[in-house]
């Protein structure tokens, strides 16, 4: 080995034996060998596997069109089992149920007779009408003790005599006119107490008095509409209130046209709106809908269902007659009066405020 100086690069040298060399060659020699041997080997001839047996195929593989034949064919019997023969089953079992429900009943009719089932329906007609009766007879008790309740009682009882009056007035459950008369003095003595609510009753009770009152006879006769262009006589019944809608007219067909001055008139007060007309209807008939009777004159005229509405203004009435109406009355010292005056008597003979 050579020592360098400081600075130089070292160098070694690799020194071969003669004893590295041998053992060289015998490794050389070992792995000759093994090649050889490998390559021996590798040159011997394979041993040829014995070849597969072939499974000839079966007769679903050679048919593939039998497993879906196979399975439409139940498929097709069943559909057409439920689509012919099933509606058919059902039809027999429906005649045959029907004709034993036929045979039922007719035993049935044979078992009760007519004249049994006719006078059964009799009796119950009876007995509802017995019922009635003895509901109207005691709707008509309750309007009575009204009567002769003192004011603290009837004030306790406002409510329940409006629906009483409204109940009898639908059924037309009448009773005298002296004790309606007697009703409507108990009603304004609690008015005059400070009850508004008496007010309403007395409202209800010239309703209920209404459902009662019948046309003047010689208002008899038939009807004819009246119509804007074609009618002789003119009539002006004003805007209805708010909420009804504008009644219809009809006039009494007589034997003679009266005078005019005996004949029927709806118009404003002070107003002529037939100037020049000597003769007119006799009677005039307003149904249904809603009038403001304020500041009209109104004679010879029936009003039908219809709502009367009155504000306590300026009115002039004579012979006027109020059927089954409803009634809107302001509590004002006319509106009393007029209260009063359709209570008492059916027909208004005459009425100015």
């Amino acid at each position: 080995m050579v020592t360098l100086e400081e600075g130089e690069i070292e160098c070694r040298a690799i020194v071969y034996s003669a004893d590295m060399e041998q053992d060289a060659q015998r490794e050389f020699a070992k792995i000759r060998k093994e090649l050889r041997e490998l390559t021996k080997a590798l040159a011997t001839p394979q041993v040829a596997l014995p070849p597969t047996p072939t499974v000839a195929p079966s007769w679903w593989q050679r048919n593939p069109w039998a497993i879906p034949t196979l399975i439409s064919a139940p498929m097709a019997l069943l559909s057409v089992f439920l689509s012919v023969y099933v509606p058919r089953l059902m039809d027999h079992s429906t005649k045959d149920l029907k004709f034993q429900i036929d045979e039922r009943i007719e035993q049935k009719l044979k078992d009760h007779r007519f004249d049994e089932l006719v006078s059964s329906v009799d009796q119950m007609k009876g007995e509802l009408k017995s019922i009635s009766d003895n509901l109207n007879l005691l709707l008509a008790k309750n309007i009575k003790q009204v009567a002769y309740l003192s004011p603290a009682q009837l004030e306790k009882q406002l409510p329940q005599l409006n629906q009483i009056l409204d109940i009898a007035a639908k059924h037309r459950v009448a009773v005298g006119q002296d004790v309606v008369v007697e009703i409507h003095k108990g009603l304004s003595r609690v008015l005059a107490n400070g009850v508004p609510a008496a007010w309403d009753s007395m409202l209800h009770l010239a309703s209920y008095e209404s459902a009662f009152s019948l046309p003047p006879k010689e208002s008899d006769g038939e009807k004819v509409p009246i119509l804007n262009n074609k009618m002789t006589t003119s009539y002006e019944l004003g805007d209805p209130p708010p909420g009804d809608v504008m009644p219809s007219m009809q006039s009494a067909v007589g034997p003679n046209p009266v005078p005019k001055s005996a004949a029927a008139h709806y118009e404003p007060i002070g107003k002529d709106l037939n100037p020049g007309n000597e003769y007119g209807n006799t009677f005039i008939f307003i149904q249904g809908g809603g009038v403001v009777i304020d500041g009209r004159q109104i004679r010879n005229v029936v009003f039908s269902n219809v709502h009367i509405v009155y504000r306590g203004g300026p009115v002039e009435m004579a012979n006027v007659t109020f059927v089954n109406c409803r009634f809107s009355v302001e509590n004002t010292s006319s509106g009393q009066q007029f209260l009063l005056a359709s209570i008492v008597a059916p027909t208004l003979a005459a009425f100015h405020a």
